[in-house]
């Protein structure tokens, strides 16, 4: 799975955006700060996916990182759990 940015519908993101603090927020649908996880090679089939991240998208990606770093262990471990938990239920509820 890699991040495919700029092709997602509305409240369908997998990310943080500047429009939205967490995935399922990002309000505009074919953001170009916002990803979704497509298989390796799908993202470039459709109109106006990249898996290259806008330099607003890399900047609040490196800075959600930095973030977690500096996370205790157990909390960290508890958001990976709770992005996962988000991914799941948007690919359950988009029938992926």
């Amino acid at each position: 799975m890699v991040k495919c940015f700029g092709v997602n519908a509305a409240y369908r993101n997998d990310c943080k955006t500047a429009t939205g603090s967490c995935a399922g927020t990002d309000p505009k649908a074919r953001d170009p700060n916002a990803f979704i996880m497509v298989p390796q090679g799908v993202c470039g089939m459709i109109a106006g996916g990249t898996t290259h991240p806008s330099d607003v998208a890399l900047k609040r990606e490196q800075m959600f990182h930095h973030k977690l770093m500096e996370m205790s262990p157990e909390k960290r471990e508890m958001v990976k759990k709770m992005l996962e938990m988000k991914r799941e239920k948007l690919l359950d509820e988009s029938g992926s």
